[in-house]
């Protein structure tokens, strides 16, 4: 316990510092998609006493659909843990009659945290800053049946409340269900079910900030694979599944609602001279129908006779994970560092006349690292990527494109049993051709964690 605090303390004022630093730098920082923060259909030129008017449409680096964010980052992520993470828990056998064999495992979070946001509107100009307080709620249960059976569910629910601008206000729920089962020695099924509700007044709708005044919705999907294991080290999958999102009527204005397909083939390799590794390489093709919205011509005008909007999305996606242990020099257990680094090629194609129609380069580099085992861990994170449009052109008639990149940094300490505090800092950077889409934001958070 002293020797979790004391280092509690060092990093704790090397937080403090970091974070004083980056405030003479808060106009800087990307805006990745699991970032739920400040995503107000608004923009930050006017002052608080003037009604806000419609945000300038910045384009979001990628879709939260297509890669799962950092399990600390804010928003419910639609990736839970598959086969390849369970049994990393202490699991309670369940003994007699109908149940004997059965072992469960219950855990689950609470987070609560005060904040600040530089840029709440993501304005270009006239950036308007505020305080926020943001809670965070989790809870899961793996079950594991006899034969290798599991079944692992998980609820999750979120707000963002700021102190002045309740028009960036966001709440969030989800519901997520796992079911694996080996068919044979060497193929697997797997079965997942996701239900979510969110509520936020922004979105971007793949290369369009649509004018709305809310963007309330339900969303659900389900998703089947199946995986056959060639060797020890090398395995297969392939999927496919089917996503409804149904939106919050606007009067007047066409319903958001699409309904969308999916399949998706990859490979995963377990180097085995290199333990605690892992490579996986995946394609991703996905078909999303609009019910009401109306594709747009090459210009991105509106043309009342044009079809309903069809987009077709394909994604090349290659990552890599490593797990070491080092020795350390704070306690008798080896610190733990995990590395996961990855690379995604999308094509977006708007089948119409290619107003939607880009291609995106994006990378990453995440960095987990247990200090102090079960007492401290500090967690990095960059990302960044280059979006260009194929037709659509910028006012100075040059080619659409956007640039992101942001970083983050969160500390998280156990203090007392069960009882954790937890920091995090946030740069985003986004810039494009055209430039009333560009800007920078910084976000600070401090809050405490009830874990069990």
């Amino acid at each position: 316990m002293t020797r979790g605090s004391a280092t509690f303390g060092i990093l704790l004022l090397s937080l403090l510092l970091l974070h004083a630093k980056g405030a003479g730098a808060q106009d800087r920082g990307p805006d990745p998609e699991n970032d739920r923060l400040g995503k107000g259909g608004r923009t930050g030129a006017e002052s608080a006493e003037t009604p806000p008017k419609p945000a300038p449409r910045p384009v979001l680096p990628y879709d939260p659909n297509d890669e799962a964010p950092p399990p600390d980052a804010p928003g419910p992520s639609r990736e839970k843990p598959g086969s390849e993470e369970r049994g990393k828990h202490d699991e309670t056998p369940t003994t007699g009659g109908m149940f004997e064999g059965i072992e469960t495992k219950a855990d689950g979070r609470i987070r609560l945290e005060l904040g600040y946001d530089s840029n709440v509107f993501r304005a270009e100009r006239g950036r308007t800053s505020d305080f926020f307080f943001h809670g965070y709620g989790e809870g899961n249960l793996l079950v594991r049946f006899p034969g290798e059976r599991e079944l692992f569910a998980s609820v999750t629910g979120e707000g963002l409340a700021y102190g002045k601008q309740d028009l960036a206000n966001e709440a969030y729920g989800s519901s997520f269900a796992d079911y694996y089962h080996p068919l044979t020695s060497r193929l697997d099924v797997e079965v997942q079910n996701t239900f979510e509700y969110s509520r936020q007044n922004l979105l971007d709708d793949n290369g369009d900030l649509l004018p709305r005044e809310k963007f309330n919705a339900y969303d659900e999907e389900c998703r089947v694979a199946f995986i056959a294991h060639a060797t020890d080290e090398l395995s297969f999958e392939i999927g496919g599944g089917f996503r409804w999102k149904d939106f919050e009527e606007t009067f007047g204005i066409p319903s958001l609602d699409f309904y969308e397909a999916r399949g998706n083939a990859g490979a995963r390799f377990k180097i085995p001279w290199w333990p605690e590794s892992k490579l996986r390489v995946r394609y991703v093709f996905r078909e999303r129908h609009y019910l009401q919205l109306r594709a747009n011509l090459r210009d991105g005008a509106f043309v009342r006779e044009d079809p309903k909007l069809v987009l077709q999305r394909h994604q090349a996606i290659v990552s890599y994970s490593q797990r070491v242990e080092i020795p350390s020099p704070f306690s008798k257990n080896p610190m733990q560092l995990s590395v996961v680094a990855g690379y995604t090629f999308t094509y977006n194609g708007d089948i119409f006349e290619n107003d939607r129609s880009y291609r995106e380069h994006s990378g990453s580099l995440r960095v987990e690292w247990w200090i102090v085992r079960e007492w401290t861990r500090l967690e990095l994170e960059v990302r960044g990527g280059t979006r260009s449009f194929l037709v659509r052109r910028a006012p100075s008639q040059a080619g659409l494109r956007q640039r992101f990149l942001d970083s983050s940094a969160l500390l998280w300490q156990k203090v007392y049993d069960h009882v954790a505090i937890v920091g995090e800092v946030a740069w985003f950077l986004y810039d494009s051709t055209d430039p009333t889409e560009s800007y920078g934001r910084f976000v600070g958070q401090l809050g405490i964690e009830v874990f069990f």
